[in-house]
């Protein structure tokens, strides 16, 4: 017999499950609907450059008109390291993990040739924003697959 408190416990428990696909890994399970979703109003984005097999991939920070990353989203392995590189233009830039957990986040820097690197262990989508253009759509993501 249904009542309504086995509706409400059924509709309570999708709910707890669909917030549980959302936390941690950078935020989501399908990966690829994501970025493309996070990413929908970013100028540079043209679709996920498939970096997978590489041990390293480089993205540049302040690329284009200076509040861009490029590539703007990366599919790759897990173990990959990202090496992001500051180009010197559009002021100073930082990366830092979208998430609710704050993965990982980089110094405030506008030198050209400065890096910072994150080694990507877990399959997920890891989105990132620079947050002093974060109103100007300078964001990112890493999509890891198995």
């Amino acid at each position: 017999m249904t009542t309504r408190r086995s509706v409400l416990t059924a509709a309570v428990g999708l709910v707890t499950a669909g917030l549980a696909g959302c936390i941690g890994n950078g935020g989501y399970e399908d990966g690829d609907e994501d970025a493309d979703v996070w990413l929908s109003s970013v100028d540079e984005f043209d679709g996920i450059e498939d970096h997978t097999g590489s041990e390293a991939v480089s993205v540049t920070v302040g690329a284009g008109n200076g509040l861009a990353f490029a590539p703007v989203a990366i599919r790759a392995d897990p173990g990959t390291t990202v090496v992001w590189e500051w180009s010197g233009d559009g002021g100073s830039h930082n990366v830092v993990h979208a998430g609710s957990d704050e993965l990982f986040e980089s110094d405030l820097v506008n030198r050209e040739g400065h890096t910072f690197d994150y080694t990507f262990e877990d399959p997920g989508t890891y989105n990132y924003i620079c947050t002093p253009h974060e109103a100007s759509e300078m964001k990112g993501s890493v999509v890891v697959v198995e």
